[in-house]
């Protein structure tokens, strides 16, 4: 991730350069998704990741258009036990593909 990010730098400059000389044009078309799966289950678990998300996907002119998150998959094989998670993620698939614009949120 933070390699993602730190290649980011350049583009995060060039809009900020674009912004200053009024030639920055937002482009809601673009949208960013984060998909994230950890072994944990804290509350807050994917609170920094989802700001690094919003942050890059503006850096990029993306709107950040929501996420898929599941907690507790803490091993090979964990998610197909988890079969809501499982339809969730193929509505959530669907979603991006059809472009509907509700994002269903994971926890």
């Amino acid at each position: 991730t933070k390699l993602f990010i730190d290649r980011l730098q350049a583009l995060w400059s060039k809009k900020q350069l674009l912004v200053a000389a009024k030639q920055w044009s937002a482009r809601p078309e673009k949208k960013g998704y984060l998909i994230s799966v950890a072994a944990t289950s804290g509350n807050k678990l994917f609170v920094g990741a989802e700001l690094c998300a919003q942050y890059a996907f503006d850096a990029i002119g993306a709107e950040y258009a929501g996420s898929f998150l599941v907690r507790g998959a803490d091993s090979r094989g964990e998610m197909k036990k988890m079969s809501d998670k499982l339809h969730e993620a193929e509505r959530f698939g669907q979603m991006i593909a059809g472009g509907s614009g509700q994002s269903p949120r994971g926890s």
